[in-house]
């Protein structure tokens, strides 16, 4: 079950029913490039990925290309089969400290958009 493909309305597990949620990973984006090793696991959960959006202000690209981001998004993908994904590049690298006003947009725009997708 955990990690499948399979679209779930509801999960159970432990003979619990759990509904649907939403998880917002606000980190270095995420990395769809074929020649990315991790980008064939995020593509077979692509459909669980429902937005992404780059806070950053000299870019608009989610590509992640440090990994930290892409790897907190396949935790949460293999791990919570009920977890419908949104991605905001909020920093470019895991070296470096994120700029407040960028995590606060993101934020922000989780907070506003959480019932429709990004």
């Amino acid at each position: 079950m955990y990690g499948s493909k399979n679209q779930f309305k509801s999960c159970i597990v432990d003979d619990r029913e759990y509904d649907r949620v939403k998880v917002a990973v606000l980190d270095t984006g995420l990395a769809m490039l074929p020649h990315q090793g991790p980008s064939t696991l995020v593509s077979i959960h692509r459909d669980r990925i429902k937005g992404c959006e780059s806070f950053i202000d000299s870019s608009k690209s989610i590509q992640d290309d440090d990994g930290h981001g892409t790897h907190v998004a396949l935790l949460v993908l293999q791990t919570c089969p009920n977890a419908d994904l949104y991605v905001a590049r909020v920093v470019k690298s895991h070296r470096e400290a994120p700029k407040p006003e960028d995590v606060g947009k993101a934020i922000e725009h989780a907070i506003k958009e959480c019932g429709r997708p990004w």
